[in-house]
């Protein structure tokens, strides 16, 4: 095994960071890495109608302070990186959002 896509964790209640489902286990998951000095492990942030991403990426503000979480959340843990899974940004299926800003940071 090389890589660990831990999930999941999302963006906040108010929009500008991480909340992570079981904090203890993903401290469990990094634990592994003892075991296994190359192991990888990320962070997946997301999922299938996770929510307030398209809040999050459509705001400037919001997008920084994420980001900045984003970064202490991979200190904090000891984490290799951060999985963004913002599955269908702007599909209706997964009830999110659609906003002109995400269509035009992510140029469709």
């Amino acid at each position: 095994m090389t890589h660990i896509n831990y999930a999941f964790g999302h963006v906040n209640e108010s929009f500008d960071g991480v909340r992570i489902d079981n904090e203890e286990r993903l401290k469990q998951i990094v634990d592994l890495k003892k075991q296994n000095p190359e192991l990888k492990v990320l962070l997946s942030v997301g999922g299938w109608g996770s929510g307030r991403f398209s809040e999050m990426a459509a705001n400037d503000e919001y997008r920084r302070a994420f980001a900045a979480d984003c970064d202490r959340v991979v200190k904090e843990f000891a984490l290799d990186g951060i999985d963004i899974d913002w599955e269908y940004p702007t599909s209706s299926m997964a009830n999110i959002p659609r906003h002109r800003t995400i269509r035009r940071i992510l140029h469709f």
